[in-house]
């Protein structure tokens, strides 16, 4: 069942990636719901699954927008739903989930990923979401004045900008171009120790990496040998469900987990590289650090596994205080104000320019 809980995002905009892989029966079952997360939008993002031994797989995605968004085939023949991120997009406002059967008969180890965006609630994407702006803008803050709404409304103006064309699109924050509005890019590359049955497990960094003051670091790509993983761990069970990557972020343990012997160069590579990654955008302000973790029941991981992950550096801004309710040191807080008028910054975010 997927791991990633929307309504523990601090940060967003967040992309949560899930790697999974299931059992898929003629019967079906569904294999990711996402409900209960409070003032967030969500889309269901890039959904891929491996390609079955024999029969048929279909994957139903459902929002509670429109009911069934997307209905996906993946199949034995070369060219039917190939393995790639499909740009494809889900909209939920408060649920959405993920079904998914075999037809003709059961599919073993089925491999599937996908992101989950979560948004702040915004004028311009509750907007996209079908909310119309005087209502979206009652959803944000209800306590608004009549004077505060006229005002942030004409601001907006998203009906207007839209019948002209010039309605505001956001930046895909898993495109590598997004790497260029950092102020620095670091990665962490290791072959970490052998990992014992039963609950070996290794930090990548060696301890929590720590975020200076002052600072954002956002998780861009966690990337592993996961060809090593499927060899050493096939015996018993198989390699799936008992090896996992967990992300801990800030004061939240195992915020996201992935199946390790799923990540992507199972389908492409050899042993001993990691020629492919996950992308994620995760947005860290005090600390986070990355762990494999193996609890397969008898088999253990050779050692010299190599994993990597990927974050970006930056200056908090005005605008992440203003986002995440984070609040701004006494000594700068005059200037802050000063600029926070000038930038019409709170009227920014809630209509959705800064996100």
């Amino acid at each position: 069942m997927s791991f990633a809980k929307p309504g523990y995002t601090s940060y967003p905009v967040e992309v949560l990636p899930e790697v999974q892989v299931d059992q898929v029966t003629t019967a079906g079952a569904e294999i990711a719901r996402y409900d209960s997360y409070g003032k967030r939008l969500i889309e269901i993002r890039n959904f891929l699954s491996s390609r079955p031994a024999a029969n048929p797989i279909e994957t139903t995605i459902h929002s509670d927008i429109s009911g069934v968004v997307q209905r996906l085939f993946s199949a034995a023949q070369p060219n039917v739903r190939m393995n790639y991120e499909n740009g494809s997009t889900s909209k939920c406002r408060s649920a959405g989930s993920i079904n998914i059967r075999s037809i003709g008969g059961n599919e073993a180890n089925i491999i599937s990923r996908w992101h989950v965006v979560v948004r702040n609630y915004n004028l311009l994407d509750l907007y996209a979401w079908g909310v119309k702006p005087e209502e979206g803008l009652s959803l944000i803050d209800p306590r608004l004045s009549d004077t505060d709404r006229a005002r942030i409304l004409a601001a907006a103006n998203l009906q207007e900008l839209e019948a002209v064309g010039r309605l505001p699109n956001h930046v895909d924050l898993l495109d590598p171009a997004i790497e260029s509005t950092f102020s620095s890019i670091k990665e962490v590359e290791r072959q970490i120790p052998a990992l014992a049955a039963n609950g070996g497990s290794h930090v990548l960094s060696g301890s929590w990496i720590q975020v200076p003051p002052g600072m954002v670091a956002v998780i861009l790509s966690i990337a592993v040998d996961s060809q090593q993983l499927v060899l050493n761990l096939a015996a018993g069970t198989g390699p799936y469900n008992c090896c996992f990557i967990y992300i801990s972020r800030d004061s939240i343990e195992n915020y996201v987990r992935l199946d390790a012997s799923a990540m992507p160069n199972l389908m492409g590579g050899a042993a001993g590289t990691i020629d492919q990654e996950v992308r994620m955008f995760i947005p860290v302000t005090q600390r986070f650090q990355v762990q494999i973790v193996n609890n397969h029941a008898a088999s253990g991981v050779a050692a010299n596994l190599r994993m990597r992950v990927r974050y970006g550096l930056r200056k908090m801004t005005l605008v992440d205080r203003e986002r995440w309710g984070i609040a701004i040191p006494t000594s700068e807080q005059a200037a802050a104000s000063a600029l926070m008028d000038k930038y019409a910054i709170k009227d920014n975010v809630i209509i959705g320019y800064d996100q």
